[in-house]
């Protein structure tokens, strides 16, 4: 903050951002300049509102599901999260859609949990691509979704060696996590 010598008003210097300082404590000085023992000073409070300036993001650009044909209608596949790093109440209203049309799979608006939709008869592909958005009501985030369908086989073997997983320590007992 800057403040104009000759009239008293105070400037913006830089950008403010709530999520990094919420409020600034000023003391503001006058002097005469021709008799330096004549001032006064006051105190300012400067609080920044919040603003919904962070867009929600995905913890993954992509996902990759792996389902087998013997897939149970209406059993979860994966979850997708999205985060976002607004302070409340801009980050309490996250939700999640597919933009993508399927009527194969279903997704849960708050915990991205993916359910198959159907029969897993009734999908003729091999995999489905799908994507998804994260919005906070004004701003939205994008991630594709890719869910192979293979043969039953007890041979498949997992695709990676590491599963990284995050959930919030608000996560009910019993959440499907992966």
């Amino acid at each position: 903050f800057t403040i104009g010598r000759a009239n008293g008003i105070l400037f913006l210097n830089e950008m403010l951002d709530f999520e990094v300082k919420s409020f600034y404590n000023l003391t503001i000085v006058a002097m005469d300049l021709a008799d330096m023992s004549l001032s006064s000073s006051c105190l300012v409070y400067i609080s920044v509102d919040n603003i919904n300036d962070v867009q929600p993001s995905f913890n993954d650009d992509f996902y990759i599901f792996i389902i087998n044909t013997t897939h149970q209608f209406s059993t979860p596949i994966g979850q997708v999260i999205c985060s976002d790093l607004d302070f409340a109440p801009n980050s309490t209203q996250l939700e999640l859609s597919f933009t993508t049309q399927t009527n194969s799979f279903s997704l849960h608006p708050q915990s991205g949990l993916i359910t198959l939709a159907v029969n897993i008869s009734q999908i003729s592909q091999s995999y489905v691509d799908l994507t998804v958005s994260c919005s906070d009501g004004s701003l939205f985030e994008y991630s594709q979704i890719h869910i192979f369908i293979v043969q039953d086989s007890p041979a498949i073997g997992l695709v990676q060696s590491v599963y990284p997983f995050t959930v919030s320590e608000s996560l009910s007992v019993g959440s499907f996590i992966g």
